[in-house]
C-alpha cells in the first residue's frame, strides 16, 4: 500500500467508522490535518533516499492482514569485517510512536539509519494497527507477530542473527517494545541474556 494513503485513516474512520462512537469520530475528523502534517514531515525527507526497503509483514493474529515495516541495512563498506568473516549481523526492531492512533515507520528513520550504520545491524522499523478502530490488544499482537516473523526469517532474508535481538520504541512504540521483550524473554527463539528493551 502506498504509505500516504494510511495518513488518512483518521478521516476514513471519522466518515465511515459507524461502529466507533460519534464522540470519537468528530475528534478524528479534527485530527486529520495534524496527522497528515506530522506524517509528511517525517516521510518526505526519506521519500527519495532509497536508504531502506519497505516490506509487508504478515500477521498471525489476523490472517490475511499485514503491517508495513522498513528495513535498514548497513551501508556497503561500513562493517566489512562482518561480511568477510561470514558472521551474522545484529538484529534490531523498532516501533514508532504516535499515541497508538497514528504515525509511520519513517518517524524513527533517522535513529534507525544511524543505528544500522554505527553497529552494522539490520534495523527493522515497523508499524501497527491504530486506535480507535483497533483497540487493545491489537497493537500489542501486531508487535508480537512482527517479532515472531523476524525471529523466523531474519537470517534467511538479511543474514541477521535472530537470537540476538534488541528492541526499541519511542512513546507508544516503547510500550510495544517492552511487550515484545517480555513476550520473547521466555521463548527458545531469543536468549534472555541478549534481549534488551
Amino acid at each position: 500500500m502506498f504509505e500516504p494513503i494510511r495518513w488518512f485513516h483518521p478521516l476514513f474512520d471519522a466518515l465511515f467508522g459507524f461502529d466507533i462512537p460519534f464522540t470519537y469520530r468528530w475528534r478524528l475528523f479534527l485530527l486529520q490535518p495534524i496527522s497528515v502534517m506530522t506524517c509528511a514531515m517525517k516521510w518526505v525527507p526519506w521519500m527519495f533516499s532509497r536508504r531502506y526497503s519497505s516490506i509487508q509483514i504478515p500477521l498471525r493474529h489476523r490472517p490475511g492482514q499485514s503491517v508495513r515495516a522498513i528495513v535498514f541495512l548497513p551501508l556497503g563498506g561500513s562493517k566489512s569485517t562482518l561480511e568477510t568473516s561470514g558472521a551474522l549481523r545484529p538484529l534490531h526492531l523498532d516501533f514508532h510512536g504516535g499515541g497508538f492512533i497514528g504515525g509511520n515507520p519513517e518517524h524513527d528513520a533517522e535513529f534507525c539509519s544511524a543505528l544500522s550504520d554505527e553497529l552494522g545491524a539490520v534495523v527493522v522499523s515497523a508499524t501497527y494497527h491504530f486506535a480507535p478502530r483497533y483497540t487493545f490488544p491489537v497493537a500489542n499482537e501486531d508487535a508480537q507477530d512482527v517479532a515472531a516473523f523476524l525471529t523466523e526469517n531474519a537470517e534467511r532474508l538479511w543474514k541477521a542473527d535472530p537470537r540476538i535481538l534488541t528492541v526499541s520504541g519511542f512513546s507508544a512504540g516503547g510500550n510495544l517494545a517492552l511487550g515484545v521483550a517480555q513476550g520473547l524473554a521466555g521463548t527458545d527463539s531469543v536468549s534472555y541474556t541478549h534481549l534488551r528493551a
